[in-house]
């Protein structure tokens, strides 16, 4: 049995953060009163305004909604609390497997070092930077606690995989005849993160040469 269907009526908000002000994630709750009780509404604002404390350096602050009151008139008081958390920092960032690519190739994708504030939104960016790189078949980011309370550690997993590439056409043209060309191109030179590009065209009256590496 069911039960009388409920509708939403206030909505508050105890935030236990006093150095964050509560205007800066309410528009995070999307429900409003008079909307029907939603309970997975609530449990995705909860993952929304947690995101947002991690991305503001609290990837530890426990975000969750109550039931407050249910009225006679079926409507049910909510609210959300925002448990106490110290404000966190990058300890170390610790990249394993990249056999071929300079860690600083890596580094560079990342808008966060070591020492800096802790933000959920910057790592997954630089997540998302290293897979349209192209260089690797499997990109892992783990964040993990250190024996610091305050400090976080940045792991990234890497498989490298080819970046080389040859092509080889044929062809005719009218004025020279038969031609052939080679080409080759590296999108990651010996680790560096440059583009190397080159070729050479062989015909029965010319041939051409090309070379250029782009950073």
């Amino acid at each position: 049995d069911e039960g009388e269907k409920y509708n939403f009526r206030n909505i508050d908000i105890d935030n236990k953060l006093s150095d964050i002000d509560s205007t800066k994630f309410k528009k995070y709750i999307s429900v409003k009163q008079g909307n029907s009780f939603n309970i997975k509404a609530l449990n995705k604002i909860s993952e929304n305004i947690a995101a947002y404390f991690a991305s503001q350096g609290y990837p530890g602050v426990n975000v969750y909604h109550e039931i407050t009151s249910r009225n006679p008139d079926h409507t049910i008081d909510i609210k959300f609390v925002i448990d106490k958390a110290d404000k966190a920092y990058i300890n170390q960032i610790n990249i394993t497997n990249n056999l071929k690519t300079e860690d600083k190739v890596i580094r560079r994708e990342f808008m966060i070092a070591e020492g800096d504030i802790f933000n959920r939104s910057y790592i997954e960016k630089g997540d998302r930077n290293l897979r349209n790189l192209d260089y690797f078949e499997k990109v892992v980011i783990n964040v993990t606690p250190t024996n610091k309370k305050d400090k976080y550690d940045v792991n990234i997993d890497l498989l490298e995989k080819s970046t080389s590439s040859v092509g080889f056409d044929v062809g005719y043209n009218t004025s020279g005849g038969m031609f052939g060309r080679l080409s080759f191109l590296e999108r990651n030179l010996i680790g560096t993160g440059k583009i190397l590009n080159a070729g050479v065209q062989v015909g029965k009256k010319s041939s051409s040469y090309y070379a250029g590496i782009t950073e």
